[in-house]
């Protein structure tokens, strides 16, 4: 009984370690970083965003699902690993059609 109370709570204390995770996200279309991408756990308000060079660290709970969106690609659920994550997101075309652009000029 007590070996069992011993296993139930090194497990969970394994369990519960968090993960520092390290990643890259590109691009799909030709493989660029995508930089200012949000890298957030899901249901939570633990995130970051991604470097110039497309690199991100979070440090999440095991079995966490990552939430990675960008303005002009598809979210994407990704789960969280002890190992680099390199996350591809591919390009939404709904976001870039309502994009506006507006410029002032001074001469």
């Amino acid at each position: 009984m007590v070996a069992a109370v011993l296993l139930s709570v090194a497990l969970q204390q394994a369990y519960a370690q968090p993960l520092d995770v390290r990643g890259t996200v590109v691009s799909a279309t030709d493989g660029t970083p995508v930089v200012g991408a949000s890298v957030v756990e899901k249901g939570t308000v633990n995130g970051t965003v991604t470097a110039n060079d497309g690199s991100f660290r979070i440090r999440v709970p095991r079995g966490s699902v990552l939430v990675v969106s960008a303005f002009g690609f598809a979210t994407q659920e990704v789960e969280a690993a002890t190992g680099p994550v390199n996350i591809i997101l591919a390009e939404d075309d709904l976001w870039l059609e309502d994009a506006v652009v507006i410029g002032y000029g001074v001469q």
